[in-house]
């Protein structure tokens, strides 16, 4: 059930069931006055008002009302306690970095825990009062778990058996999110001001409420006043938006560019998440069935299986890896090896696919800069990375019009056509930095591309030659699965990622040698296609 509390009958609010596209509410009129009233008494109130959430879903309730969020509270305006822990090593680490300090060894195996101000919360439309924005505002994700009286030195099982409800605290805007990525990404090339910038985003106005990103971003950075727009194709955004900057740059039109991917999706919860990815289906023949990008990988993955033969857990090697590289990746949202038994053991999504088959959606924002070689402004000891190949190929839009589902014929064309104008083979690629959104795109991907034959992928995986010091590695930084799916911003944590190894600068997750690398990320189950080929060399793109 569904909870939440107006802005009305005191400092407590008045406490409402909300439903569950959280388009309606009904108050707890009879039950509870406020949720601070309801959770005293949990074991009896939570029946009661799961029932009554019940009955708003079925459409039973009575003084149901239209939800408007400027009139909510925080669910629970005020707490007797709030204890802020931080879990997330990723975030604690990037922090530390920004305030130029070291991550203390004590982190890794303490809690890191605080007793923070709880006499009022702020409620989801709220203004945010600071003293001046020049301080800089850092929000950030939280999960809120409520919990009864937890006795002292309880273990964590025992711990657990006292949370009564769990919430999602708001974060950082859409715009600080890019922000800190254009930031990062001029800074790197030596505050090389661009005169276009180029954003990939699909999700925005769906879930964020809002479109004309280019011009929002550029002046939110300081670059009013440039070229800028947003490009759209689905997870395929990034590459495309890449490939625009690219022609844009090697035509002379423009002398740098900026290319911005960015993402969020924590401002809406997973059944608004989901549907907002559903647009990236046909929504005449796809999405009004309900399908969604999960469920189609379950077809293709089942179907993957039947036609060649291959094992229940062909898969699991993709999953593997991609944790095995993200251990090194600060930027990875799971920085932990698993096991074949832990990915055997995982919770079906969409039988045959599983929890580890699937990347997580997250927030996310990349940022690069292209320009050309004699505009480079910085340090020449660090190699240069050209586009040596750029190219972008769409197939049948709908899954049940491909002749063939596992052809995926963008896919390869698009690979193909990068390759030529590289005047690259398959042999001299060094890594392939391929969108894992679901393992079955991992195999497919790899058959596409020339690595495999058909059928064949899984058997890469299955034979470690995918891995850093294989044959052909990918996801060299944990790709989607653990790094997390960032959408539209995919494609240029890529190319940043595929960059980074060709300048050795990955540190732990380093391909030796690596001086060619392949690079595609994909819009919906095949229909959109963004290659590039990236080559280090003494100057260039």
């Amino acid at each position: 059930m569904k909870l939440g509390s107006l802005k009305e009958g005191g400092r407590d609010g008045t406490l409402i069931v909300v439903s569950r596209d959280l388009r309606r509410g009904v108050r707890a009129t009879g039950i509870a006055a406020t949720l601070q009233q309801a959770l005293e008494d949990w074991s009896h109130m939570a029946p009661r008002l799961n029932a009554l959430y019940e009955s708003l879903n079925a459409g039973d309730a009575d003084g149901v009302f239209d939800l408007d969020p400027q009139a909510l509270a925080a669910p629970m305006p005020r707490a007797y306690e709030f204890v802020d822990g931080s879990a997330y090593l990723p975030h604690v680490e990037r922090v530390r970095r920004a305030r130029g300090a070291e991550v203390p060894e004590s982190f890794y195996t303490d809690p890191l825990m605080y007793q923070a101000t709880s006499a009022g919360f702020y409620g989801p439309r709220d203004a945010v009062k600071v003293v001046s924005e020049d301080y800089g505002i850092d929000l950030e994700a939280e999960i809120v778990v409520i919990t009864d009286d937890v006795p002292m030195a309880a273990t964590p099982e025992q711990a657990a058996g006292h949370i009564q409800l769990v919430g999602l605290v708001n974060d950082v805007s859409l715009r600080n999110l890019a922000l800190d990525a254009m930031n990062a990404a001029m800074e790197d090339a030596g505050g090389l001001r661009p005169d276009a910038l180029y954003v990939a985003n699909m999700l925005a106005p769906a879930l964020s409420g809002q479109s004309h990103l280019g011009a929002l971003l550029a002046d939110f950075a300081g670059l009013r006043g440039i070229e800028a727009a947003t490009v759209e194709a689905a997870g395929a955004s990034g590459g495309v938006a890449t490939r625009q900057a690219y022609l844009a740059v090697a035509s002379g039109a423009v002398e740098a560019a900026l290319v911005l991917g960015v993402e969020k999706v924590t401002d809406k919860d997973s059944g608004q998440v989901e549907a907002a990815l559903a647009t990236a289906t046909d929504a005449d023949y796809e999405a009004i069935q309900g399908v969604t990008a999960g469920a189609q990988a379950a077809l293709l993955m089942r179907r993957y299986l039947y036609e060649h033969g291959a094992p229940q857990y062909a898969l699991a090697g993709f999953s593997l890896v991609a944790h095995e590289n993200a251990v090194a990746n600060p930027n990875a949202m799971y920085r932990k090896a698993i096991s074949l038994e832990q990915y055997s053991k995982a919770p079906m999504v969409s039988d045959p696919l599983n929890t580890f088959d699937a990347a997580p959606m997250a927030d996310g924002a990349a940022a690069l800069i292209l320009t050309r070689a004699d505009a480079r402004q910085h340090s020449q000891s660090r190699p240069a990375v050209e586009i040596a190949g750029s190219a972008v190929a769409t197939a049948a839009m709908a899954a049940h019009d491909l002749t063939d589902p596992l052809g995926l014929p963008a896919w390869a064309a698009s690979v193909q056509a990068a390759l030529a104008r590289a005047a690259v083979q398959t042999e001299q690629i060094d890594l392939f930095e391929l969108h894992d959104r679901f393992s079955i795109f991992a195999a497919l991907s790899l058959e596409a591309a020339g690595f495999a034959e058909r059928g064949g992928g899984w058997l890469l995986a299955k034979q470690a030659e995918i891995s850093l010091n294989g044959r052909i590695p990918i996801c060299t930084y944990g790709g989607s699965k653990a790094r997390g799916e960032p959408g539209a911003a995919t494609g240029i944590y890529q190319l940043a990622e595929a960059a980074s190894q060709l300048q050795g600068r990955a540190g732990k997750n380093q391909v030796s040698e690596a001086s060619v690398a392949l690079v595609q990320c994909l819009g919906g189950a095949g229909a959109t296609a963004a290659t590039h080929v990236l080559r280090r060399v003494s100057n260039g793109i």
